[in-house]
């Protein structure tokens, strides 16, 4: 009587100690793994091992993925951070650990569907779509045929803009790119207006206007639009001072002639 007592007092014993501890834990040679509900509100996996690996798939029953506490959700291959979630604001980064944006990609990028940019600036002279160069000769935006590469518009790190066609409704350019050019002097009193004779010696000698550039050096090196509309506009202001000129010489042989 006295022996199933004691049998019944220890099972007792063994089975209040059991319940009492809120995981199982599963021990080896090598460390231990404890698995169970740890709080009303978590169940747990603790292993004392640096790595779990896990040889199937993993899948989520509500398609959740999370840190734990205040941890950055961190995604690695061969050992290495490739994406990291912030868990202070949900900057991704995609090679880089501390990613300055939403989106904060630290290498090459590539998109083999359609890119759609929507922005909506908090302000005025707000940026919709940046991009920044740190050389001059840095190929900082680029439309490119696919079938042969050719580059068919570029944006340079200096901000110089290539392209082979362009069609514009409008095109505005700011006062302080061509304040300089523009020759409202031409009808200053003390503006040297050229002889015409001379002019016509250097049209005979050049096939071109003088200050105008001939076909060669446009050829070669292009053209500043703004300081071709100013050159052109000079060319027609002092073409308009010939004019005025001339009809004051027709109407002094007008009066000439009516003296006689």
């Amino acid at each position: 009587m006295f022996k199933n007592t004691l049998t019944i007092f220890l099972l007792t014993l063994a089975v209040s100690s059991i319940r009492a501890q809120p995981y199982n834990q599963f021990n080896t040679s090598y460390g231990y793994i404890q698995l169970g509900p740890m709080n009303t509100d978590w169940a747990h996996i603790y292993t004392d091992r640096s790595k779990f690996i896990l040889n199937k798939p993993i899948y989520s029953y509500d398609g959740t993925f999370a840190s734990y506490n205040t941890s950055n959700l961190n995604f690695q291959t061969n050992l290495t951070s490739r994406m990291t979630i912030l868990n202070s604001n949900g900057n991704v980064g995609i090679g880089l650990t501390t990613p300055a944006q939403k989106l904060h990609v630290n290498g090459d990028g590539r998109f083999d569907g359609k890119l759609y940019v929507i922005t909506n600036p908090a302000a005025d002279w707000d940026y919709g779509l940046a991009v920044s160069a740190n050389r001059d000769k840095t190929k900082v935006l680029t439309v490119t045929r696919a079938q042969t590469g050719a580059d068919l518009f570029v944006v340079w790190g200096n901000g110089v803009v290539n392209t082979k066609t362009l069609y514009s409704e409008e095109i505005e350019v700011r006062s302080d790119a061509i304040g300089s050019y523009w020759p409202d002097y031409v009808f200053k009193s003390d503006y040297k207006l050229t002889p015409i004779k001379e002019v016509e010696s250097y049209i005979k000698e050049h096939s071109h206007l003088p200050d105008v550039p001939s076909q060669a050096e446009i050829s070669k090196n292009g053209i500043n639009v703004a300081e071709m509309d100013a050159i052109l506009l000079r060319k027609v202001e002092e073409l308009t001072l010939y004019i005025i000129k001339l009809e004051k010489e027709v109407e002094a042989l007008k009066e000439a002639n009516q003296q006689k």
